[in-house]
């Protein structure tokens, strides 16, 4: 299949600029930041800019490395949304790493974004074994946002695919009316 990008980094601002309106949308009132984290952890980034209000205390502790990250603060609490791009399909391995910062950070949102899509076996796995249970990186049951939403980039539009997501059914419902806004 043909790379639609030259190199995965050339993703990245498109994506940024997607999640900031993304996350603007849904959380009109509240002050939102997006970044390319690509290249630096994490923790170093919230200390850096100063994000670590209303964030859980072991922030210090998040050495990880994700593509995109967003942090959306609004009076006490701050929200936060990681975004892992890949430039070919997607696999269980990329599904794996997402998994594992996700547990780490515990974020509002989690993407797994490529202009490809998933691979079949990862199709196969979450649809045809129903394994969705893969997706799942918290056992909180007071929110609809915990579980990592695989999304396929269409690079035209600079935006996901919402028909093509494979998420839980509410969290699916909650994109898809943002595709409508």
């Amino acid at each position: 299949m043909t790379k639609l990008y030259k190199t995965e980094r050339e993703m990245y601002e498109p994506v940024r600029m997607w999640l900031h309106q993304f996350l603007q949308v849904r959380f009109k009132s509240a002050t939102v930041r997006t970044y390319d984290t690509s290249k630096t952890r994490l923790s170093d980034l919230i200390e850096r800019e100063r994000l670590y209000e209303g964030l859980s205390s072991d922030w210090s502790t998040w050495e990880i490395k994700t593509d995109i990250v967003g942090f959306v603060h609004d009076e006490s609490t701050t929200h936060l949304t990681l975004i892992e791009c890949k430039n070919m399909a997607l696999t269980l391995e990329h599904l794996a790493q997402l998994l594992g910062y996700a547990r780490v950070a515990k974020p509002t949102y989690a993407f797994l974004i490529s202009p490809q899509g998933p691979k079949r076996p990862l199709i196969q796995l979450l649809k045809t074994y129903n394994r969705l249970d893969v997706l799942s990186y918290t056992d909180t049951s007071d929110t609809l946002a915990r579980s990592i939403v695989i999304a396929q980039w269409h690079p035209q539009s600079n935006s996901i695919v919402v028909d093509n997501l494979i998420t839980s059914d509410l969290m699916k419902i909650e994109l898809g009316k943002f595709s409508s806004a």
